[in-house]
């Protein structure tokens, strides 16, 4: 069964707390949020511009066998945060994943896929459109887009919404942030 708003909500917090992220500030979004054009989930979250609202996907690496949940330079599984108003490029993802292993790896063992949604709840333990970059059931490492760096040191505007457990429920963080406590890879790997 599906955990209610309040409890999702309460637990996120007492995380971002225990993590130090004390930029973070959480909505409720109306439960048809996802059918709704950019703009408008943009107003509803009072975010300046529509490149601020971002999304977290969980990728695998199909063409890895093992899975090591202890070295996040060569990981089956990464958490991908980008833009909505950007799309991912699995080329470039597998350039910068192949990168942390010292390119010692050929590009004949990467094949970069969105995971299966059972996948992604066991390992996440977050549903469709809930899924965040704390308080996952395993460590796995993430992975952001470069383009969220324009935000760094921009004042008010140095922050990016996320899922924050719950479908219907978003984070707000600040990006510089984000990599200080979360220490993600940042990479390019959305389309020009």
């Amino acid at each position: 069964a599906e955990l209610t708003i309040p409890l999702v909500l309460g637990r996120m917090q007492k995380l971002v707390a225990q993590l130090g992220l004390k930029s973070s500030q959480f909505k409720e979004a109306p439960s048809d949020y996802y059918s709704w054009k950019l703009e408008q989930r943009r107003d509803l979250l009072k975010a300046p511009h529509i490149d601020h609202l971002c999304k977290t996907m969980l990728m695998v690496n199909s063409r890895k066998k093992e899975i090591d949940f202890s070295n996040p330079l060569n990981s089956k599984y990464y958490l991908a945060v980008f833009q909505y108003t950007s799309k991912m490029n699995k080329e470039k993802f597998m350039a910068v994943t192949r990168r942390l292993t010292g390119n010692s790896l050929s590009k004949k063992k990467f094949n970069w896929r969105v995971c299966s949604a059972e996948d992604n709840e066991r390992l996440t333990g977050y549903g469709h459109n809930g899924v965040t970059c704390v308080g996952m059931k395993e460590h796995l490492p993430i992975v952001l887009s470069s383009r969220l760096l324009q935000f760094r040191d921009n004042g008010a505007a140095d922050y990016m919404w996320l899922g924050a457990g719950h479908k219907d429920l978003k984070w707000r963080v600040s990006v510089d942030e984000f990599i200080r406590v979360l220490r993600p890879v940042v990479g390019d790997f959305v389309q020009d």
